[in-house]
């Protein structure tokens, strides 16, 4: 079956300047470019001057995460502003009440509450000391918990600090709920309730249809684990079941060295592995030359040479890809200086990823340029958008004036920006359209101005997520409108282009066609 569509404003995403008002689909794949042949269609359709752009792409996100905190509370505005008000949140939980449920919660950050502080367990006691309480925070790297979540951890005084975190004490040694970094915070975890592998698929059913209601046909998952659940199993099962979206997996590495790589199925990649650097900016555990501002503390560093030597020599016996999570400006040098004597392992596609990399600056450009292998960045725009207050504390002007400098990086690296839901403090992270907004408009929620110079237009920033995500997720034949491609696209309620660029964020899909099929 043919199906032409005409009479629509097209960008194709194949260049900036790339724009049609016509093209037909067939056998699930685009044909006649801007040259339908209406005689020959089986059926034809008016878009009525309809935006259409290539179907988005989110090359790093954490869909098991999003799948799981879509039913749980957002814990920040407009919903919360401070403490009280978050416990009085807390209480609307479902599950409030029910004897060993969890009480669950999602994207606290101290610096969106009034008092500045994380809530800790004398604050999350007061909803519930018997029923175990988990917030994690907009990072997702922290979180915080009640005592009986602690409990349930085994987690006292005596508890020795986790490779790869830290437990929060309070100053007689006792936990006091925070838990910094994922080394700490997956006790927590760890010690939860587990679901079972069919309902964990459904949740992830649930969740592709959301991204289908958001344009997003391929997505990522930059955290893969094979316990409690088997990640390639779930997505497997998830597939079965009815998830759309084609699927890049990233192990995590101790994981993939300890049990083995994830097979590949052909729309669930085992794309390589995961590699964790240093933390986060707006905690201020970001591994950087210069200490934070007004402080001694330079962040962390939750690795060592050793390891990521190793992990680089997994990833090139494996073939595979290896994504560096890394955000501070010295962790990006140690990386960098440890990919020197290395050449591409991969045919076709960059060896080596940066997640983040949000102090990345000219000098790292410089070096990187000197490399043989192969670097892909994807950055996140919605970070400093959605947690402007945190990076400003932590960063004096000059820093924080060059974090994702994306006008920059964009004429010198393979770059991708995405959004790393649901790591950031925003209610609804996995729009892309918000994190096309941060892009093209840098100024915050309260309408103040930050690095104007690093904006870039609509048309690039819906090129990183269609047709530079194709060489970052290792695709192949999508993600643009071209003749024989596979025919993804979506249409807008309005014009990407010509709308006020504050108002992207609002930005609606109207369709969502993948493989030449509507999903939404």
């Amino acid at each position: 079956m043919k199906i032409g569509f005409v009479n629509a404003k097209v960008f194709t995403g194949k260049n900036e300047n790339d724009f049609i008002s016509e093209f037909s689909i067939k056998n699930s794949k685009f044909c006649e470019i801007n040259n339908v042949n209406r005689n020959d269609c089986n059926k034809i359709i008016d878009l009525k001057n309809a935006c259409v752009i290539p179907a988005l792409s989110d090359t790093h996100t954490h869909p098991t995460y999003v799948s799981q905190i879509i039913d749980s509370l957002a814990c920040t505005k407009p919903y919360v502003a401070n403490i009280p008000q978050l416990i009085e949140f807390l209480k609307t939980s479902p599950n409030y009440g029910k004897e060993n449920k969890w009480i669950k919660g999602w994207c606290y950050d101290e610096s969106k509450l009034d008092e500045k502080r994380a809530p800790t367990i004398k604050d999350l006691d007061l909803i519930s000391s018997t029923q175990p309480i988990f917030i994690l925070r907009s990072c997702c790297h922290s979180c915080v918990c009640n005592s009986k979540a602690l409990e349930l951890a085994n987690i006292t005084k005596d508890t020795k600090e986790p490779k790869g975190g830290k437990i929060g004490r309070f100053e007689d040694g006792t936990p006091n709920g925070i838990m910094y970094d994922l080394g700490a915070s997956m006790l927590i975890r760890n010690a939860m309730e587990k679901e079972s592998l069919e309902d964990e698929a459904k949740k992830l059913v649930k969740l592709g249809e959301i991204y289908a209601s958001l344009g997003i046909v391929n997505i990522s998952d930059m955290m893969c684990y094979s316990k409690p659940l088997k990640a390639y199993e779930l997505y497997k099962l998830a597939k079965n079941m009815g998830l759309k979206q084609r699927v890049s997996l990233y192990q995590v590495y101790k994981d993939a060295k300890e049990f083995g790589l994830f097979k590949s199925l052909e729309d669930i990649k085992t794309n390589g592995i995961k590699f964790f650097v240093d933390g986060t900016i707006s905690s201020q555990t970001a591994f950087t030359h210069k200490p934070y501002k007004n402080s001694d503390n330079y962040g962390d560093l939750v690795c060592n040479i050793n390891e990521i030597k190793e992990a680089i020599d997994f990833a090139k016996n494996n073939n595979c890809q290896i994504s560096f999570h890394l955000m501070g400006d010295k962790a990006i040098d140690i990386v960098i200086d440890n990919l020197i004597s290395y050449e591409n392992w991969l045919k076709d596609y960059p060896s080596v990823r940066f997640e983040h990399a949000s102090m990345l600056n000219l000098k790292h450009i410089e070096k990187i340029k000197k490399l043989k292998v192969k670097i892909a960045i994807s950055t996140q725009p919605i970070f400093q958008y959605a947690e402007y207050t945190s990076y400003e504390d932590a960063l004096e002007n000059d820093r924080f004036n060059s974090i994702c400098a994306l006008n920059t990086l964009k004429e010198h690296l393979d770059l991708s920006i995405s959004s790393d839901a649901p790591a950031t403090i925003h209610h609804e992270p996995f729009n892309l359209f918000v994190s096309i907004n941060a892009a093209v408009v840098r100024t915050n929620p309260n309408g103040k101005n930050y690095n104007k110079n690093e904006e870039i237009s609509v048309e690039d920033a819906i090129l990183m997520l269609t047709k530079n995500s194709q060489n970052i997720l290792m695709l192949k034949n999508c993600t643009t409108i071209e003749d024989g491609k596979s025919a993804d696209f979506i249409v807008l309620d309005n014009d990407i282009f010509s709308v006020d660029k504050t108002k992207i964020k609002d930005i609606k899909v109207h369709q969502t066609w993948l493989k030449g099929e509507r999903i939404y």
